[in-house]
């Protein structure tokens, strides 16, 4: 028998800071983000063991505990529209001209409620904010604007959270040789997600996630032979994941936000800001095949290729969909606005399609602050997504590489060919599909479709000598310039998208120094 057993400890105390301003806009001004304590500690023990059965017959199993604990202490401020006032020209107050700093570590509130007794004045956010200022701009305006009582924009919430999970994982093993040459094994194992914190604009929605959750059951074999006398392989594996409790990302106007910590959402501007949250919303399954192989060829070349199946749909789930919030601030607001397909140069502004006829949003909302009801504010819409493909899943993918090492009189020279498929995917759990809020009926907007694409990327490399102590090497990545989305984010007023690298090539020169 063999085994493994140890542990793990980690603890970060971490002080997190972001701060901007956005000098002359009329409506959002500013943010700032100020925590001293987000910290983080996680403890696990492990023990792994293998028994042989028989001479060809062997069984494993393991064992995983682990502890994670995470916190937070700060605030978070956001300046929205102070009272609609705006400069001679149409443009906003001044603030972050030279001079201006944040107080940083120099913050003493975090709280707006600074009498504690649960109702937050405009006189206390004003405080708030300009505790964590150490020193206006020389052109700011925007202190004189707030001394007059223009305080009504300016929202302050605590971050006050803390989660923890403790879970155990397993996974047992079964393998059988069938020759030295050939393998056949099963498995099944466990596995979990750390719990998590979000950065709130209002610590009552979605402070905290829960951890996500997989069981994982595969079998396959792994082979060894020969064709023409040449080695080969032959691999192949069915898979299926059963995941519980799963996260995904969306945004959350600050208009919204506001609405709920007691900001009059009409000193802001209609959902012109947003917040991103984590939340738990869907199970899912992934099931598939995949097959991997290679050989030796003449001339000391190897080829070797990977091809994957996979189905991975939602089973069930419920995720917040933002991307409507404009209807209703905007109620000629156009739902096809954000239709595709899109590439860099003709990806969609959004005040570009604010035309059309009025629309009614009568949509489904989510409850997002876990009370088991969809009462509360800010609970906004959601989409089902029960037969949805999970984002960046295509049901297609392949590898194919070819290699080859020659031997020069002094050092050798590489190079290696990688040519990959990846099939249509999605890139939201949308998957490409959003509701007019009119009639209730599917339209194709917000588009995250992507299309199947070939990719090709060269390296070459050569050796001094026979040890590599002195290498150069030269690469080129997308060598035929392919374009193509690889995640995106949207709301009723954002719609982002990335997307691949260029067409890039290098060189590199690797040294290795040994001393005796």
């Amino acid at each position: 028998m063999t085994h493994a057993v140890g542990g793990f400890y980690l603890r970060e105390d971490q002080y997190t800071f972001l701060g901007g301003t956005d000098d002359r806009a009329p409506f959002f001004l500013g943010i700032e983000f100020n925590q001293p304590n987000t910290d983080s500690e996680s403890l696990s023990f492990y023990g792994d063991a293998t028994y042989d059965l028989t001479d060809r017959l062997r069984i494993t199993g393991g064992v995983r505990w682990t502890d994670e604990k995470k916190s937070r202490f700060g605030g978070i401020g956001v300046l929205g529209g102070i009272g609609g006032i705006f400069g001679a020209d149409g443009s906003g107050p001044r603030i972050g001209t030279p001079g201006f700093e944040f107080a940083i570590r120099d913050r003493t509130i975090f709280d707006p409620d600074i009498d504690g007794d649960g109702v937050i004045t405009n006189d206390e956010r004003l405080t708030t904010y300009l505790d964590g200022i150490s020193s206006f701009g020389v052109a700011d305006d925007f202190q004189t604007l707030l001394n007059a009582g223009n305080a009504g924009g300016i929202s302050v919430t605590a971050q006050n959270a803390s989660v923890g999970d403790k879970f155990v994982d397993w996974r047992a093993r079964l393998a059988y040789d069938v020759s030295d040459n050939n393998l056949l094994y099963a498995l099944v194992s466990t596995g979990h997600t750390a719990p998590g914190l979000n950065d709130n604009i209002t610590p009552t929605i979605a402070p905290t996630y829960r951890g996500e959750k997989v069981t994982l059951y595969e079998i396959g074999s792994k082979n060894e032979f020969k064709i023409g006398g040449r080695n080969a392989t032959f691999n192949i594996s069915a898979f299926y994941n059963d995941y519980q409790d799963q996260v995904f990302q969306s945004l959350i106007s600050v208009q919204t936000a506001a609405s709920i910590i007691g900001v009059d959402p009409g000193l802001l501007p209609g959902g012109g800001g947003s917040i991103a949250f984590r939340f738990n919303a869907a199970e899912s399954s992934i099931k598939g095949v995949n097959i991997e192989g290679g050989i030796d060829l003449p001339g000391n070349m190897h080829l070797s290729t990977n091809i994957l199946y996979l189905d991975a749909k939602f089973d069930k789930g419920e995720v917040v969909d933002p991307r409507f919030g404009a209807f209703t601030t905007f109620p000629n607001a156009d739902p096809n606005r954000f239709y595709g397909p899109f590439d860099p140069a003709t990806q969609p502004n959004f005040f570009d399609f604010l035309a059309g006829p009025p629309f009614n949003q009568t949509l489904n909302a989510f409850d997002f602050d876990g009370d088991g009801t969809i009462e509360g504010a800010g609970e906004d819409l959601v989409r089902d997504l029960k037969g949805n493909r999970l984002p960046r899943s295509p049901k297609w993918s392949a590898n194919v590489n070819l290699s080859q090492s020659i031997d020069l009189p002094r050092g050798s020279l590489d190079w290696l060919l990688n040519v990959a498929y990846r099939g249509t995917h999605f890139l939201t759990p949308f998957n490409g599909t959003g509701v007019e809020p009119l009639t209730g009926e599917p339209v194709p907007s917000f588009f995250d479709k992507v299309s199947s694409y070939v990719t090709v990327d060269f390296g070459a490399g050569y050796n001094f000598d026979d040890d590599g102590n002195l290498r150069l090497e030269g690469y080129v990545s997308n060598l035929t310039q392919k374009t193509y989305a690889t995640s995106q984010l949207s709301d009723a007023f954002n719609f982002n998208r990335w997307y691949n690298n260029p067409r890039t090539y290098g060189m590199r020169l690797k040294a290795k120094l040994q001393w005796d």
